[in-house]
């Protein structure tokens, strides 16, 4: 049996390289990670434009700022998407709107809000203009050729924009592990179906397959029964298909654990069994190109070491630069007292004070966990620890973080 800081740090240790790129639409490549620098194809802005509905003015040579006052001859209309075709001499000017193409021997836009109508072709300012006023000028942001997000950038919904606003319609981004997701046990039903006076209902199998969205690809999820055939047959089918492996149940010391046997004797380990509560029959490790779980069945165990253990690989499989859950350090609300020899791993909630466990902490209880924004993270040597006192606090992916 290894720490908890040790098992983690074997599995970020496991992840060499991420997997290959592959081209997606723009449209979908949120929350992914780009395999390759991106470069401007254009200039953004693409042609100088006006950031006001107002007239774009032509200075005389020399002036830098027209006052108040001065009297502008107007000379047309410019909207969006169209230009304007004839030339403007100084103290002339066009009607223009946001984003419309200025007239290149423009100089300012005079805000709608500062002008005054003198007739139907002439207008007067009502308080100075400056020189570049109001004008976006082509390239500003952006130049043509300029490496404009670097390879590794995770890219959110204004990177999925900004991809958009260059023209381009797919991006290398890294693609997502596939994974197979088996759960174990006689005892299990899914909901909605007849369920016997021993028998439970199928949480993992939601719970994960849940976490797992946006995360990979699941290729395909079973449940399997309480056999070694099915158990072996299972893992050599998924074994040929997949990037990732996760068993729940089966991984403990029970005459019917086949997960655990299966696995100890076709998979390479990496570790099994963790000194941290909950979870500590976790199986890691490997065959080929392919990582194995065997997750506890227990379905707090399983949440807790999937966000432990199996977000971060998949994170690093994607290629994402901070594949751990996010950590920070809280001051404990009330007092806690556990048994020294674990990490334990507890249901909490973040508030504006602090952080607060939560009631319910059993490996079989999600009532607590459906309530859970943060696991608190308690060291293994530690017995008492105080109200007060900063504690480690990992932060999950979903779910309310303070109240």
């Amino acid at each position: 049996m290894i720490s908890f800081r040790e098992a983690r740090e074997r599995v970020r240790r496991a992840v060499a390289k991420p997997l290959s790129p592959e081209m997606v639409p723009v449209e979908e490549s949120v929350d992914r990670i780009l395999a390759e620098d991106v470069v401007s194809p254009v200039d953004l802005p693409f042609f100088t434009n006006s950031a006001m509905d107002g007239v774009a003015v032509v200075f005389p040579p020399g002036v830098r700022v027209l006052p108040a006052g001065t009297g502008i001859t107007l000379r047309g209309t410019v909207r969006a998407g169209t230009a304007f075709s004839g030339n403007l001499q100084p103290l002339e000017g066009v009607w223009v709107f946001t984003g419309a193409p200025v007239p290149p021997e423009a100089h300012g836009v005079a805000m709608r809000e500062i002008l005054e109508p003198v007739s139907e072709n002439r207008v007067r300012l009502k308080r100075s203009l400056a020189r570049g006023e109001h004008i976006r000028r082509k390239g500003e942001e952006i130049r043509r050729g300029q490496r404009v997000l670097r390879k590794g950038t995770v890219l959110t919904p204004a990177g999925v924009g900004f991809l958009a606003a260059m023209g381009l319609a797919r991006v290398a981004v890294y693609r997502r592990p596939r994974v197979a997701l088996f759960t174990t046990g006689d005892e299990v039903v899914l909901p909605g179906e007849p369920r016997g006076e021993a028998q439970i209902y199928n949480s993992n199998r939601f719970a994960l397959a849940s976490a797992l969205r946006g995360l990979a690809e699941t290729v395909y999820h079973r449940h399997l029964p309480d056999e070694r055939a099915a158990v072996e047959e299972a893992l050599e089918k998924a074994l040929n298909s997949v990037d990732v492996v996760l068993f729940t149940g089966g991984v403990s010391a029970g005459d019917h654990d086949h997960v655990r046997d299966v696995l100890r004797e076709r998979i390479t380990p990496v570790f099994y069994k963790v000194a941290q509560k909950p979870g500590k029959p976790l199986f890691f490790g490997s065959a080929g190109d392919t990582f194995v779980f065997g997750l506890p069945g227990n379905p707090v165990s399983a949440l807790v070491c999937f966000y432990e253990y199996v977000y971060p690989l998949l994170r690093a499989l994607s290629g994402h630069p901070r594949p751990d859950l996010p950590v920070l350090r809280a001051k404990l609300l009330h007092d806690v007292e556990k048994k020294p020899g674990r990490t334990w791993l507890l249901r909490g909630v973040l508030t504006s004070r602090g952080v607060r466990i939560l009631s319910g902490q059993g490996s079989h209880m999600m009532a607590a966990f459906a309530r859970a924004g943060v696991l608190v993270v308690l060291p293994a040597r530690r017995r008492r620890f105080s109200a007060g006192e900063r504690v480690t606090v990992h932060r999950l992916p979903t779910g309310p973080h303070r109240d």
